[in-house]
């Protein structure tokens, strides 16, 4: 019984937090997803698709934002989007929504929280999986990584995978918990087919929320995901050089 007292008041609790989020609020905490959901989603590094130069500079945004090092930030045009944009991220700071990252005072990126990735999950709607979702593939991926890691797409998911992508690009909405979190690392081979391979880290937890979808919030998180995977594709190298796996595979 206690228990389930717990539960119904942590939900009340989370119910509570996301009504009070002021609608400027619940887009920024939406985008931010989408913008990091788009820097760990599979990037097919096929020689005759894609250039491959901006692969380490994104590999490095990853592992800066798995060791919480660097979030992301959150820029507006102007001083008054400036000052609104500004409050905007001290409510989401103040409801535990998202970590702060600051520099000389200054906040500089954010960190979505599970509790923020939860609500802001529930708010997108059927668009993006449950965690609960993510289990039967996470059971599957440590039986193959078991046999032979890293794990192809096909392998993976269970079918021979030929033609466009697009065709079931969508089956990784329910491996993209695993990537975010840094329990699982996704890399291509020069062929544009992804493989996954395993860390030391657990999955993410559920968390439950009591959050109503938002009708708006899909629009808001594609765009800013298609946005971010603009931005990424543009980025300069340095001085890495990326190597996909030979088409051959593993």
């Amino acid at each position: 019984m206690r228990r389930m007292k717990n539960r119904i008041f942590d939900l009340e609790v989370q119910s509570t937090m996301s009504d009070a989020l002021s609608p400027k609020a619940r887009r920024m905490l939406v985008e931010l997803l989408g913008k990091r959901d788009a820097m760990f989603w599979p990037w097919r590094c096929s020689t005759q698709q894609r250039h491959l130069e901006p692969m380490p500079a994104i590999y490095e945004r990853q592992r800066n934002y798995l060791d919480r090092s660097i979030g992301s930030p959150i820029k507006a045009d102007g001083r008054g989007s400036w000052k609104v944009a500004a409050a905007t991220r001290l409510e989401l700071i103040g409801s535990k929504m998202v970590e702060a990252i600051s520099s000389s005072g200054q906040v500089t990126s954010l960190l979505i929280t599970p509790l923020g990735e939860a609500i802001a999950r529930a708010l997108v709607g059927p668009r993006l999986r449950s965690l609960n979702d993510v289990s039967i593939l996470w059971v599957r991926l440590q039986r193959l990584a078991a046999e032979r890691s890293p794990v192809s797409e096909s392998r993976l998911f269970g079918q021979a995978l030929f033609g466009d992508p697009a065709d079931w690009e969508h089956w990784f909405e329910a491996v993209l918990p695993m990537l975010t979190s840094g329990a699982a690392r996704a890399t291509s081979d020069t062929q544009g087919r992804i493989y996954l391979g395993l860390t030391a880290t657990p999955p993410p937890e559920h968390v439950d929320v009591e959050v109503e979808c938002n009708p708006d919030a899909d629009g808001w998180y594609l765009q800013a995901f298609e946005q971010e995977r603009i931005f990424l594709d543009s980025l300069e190298s340095g001085s890495e050089i990326f190597i996909p796996l030979p088409a051959s595979g593993v």
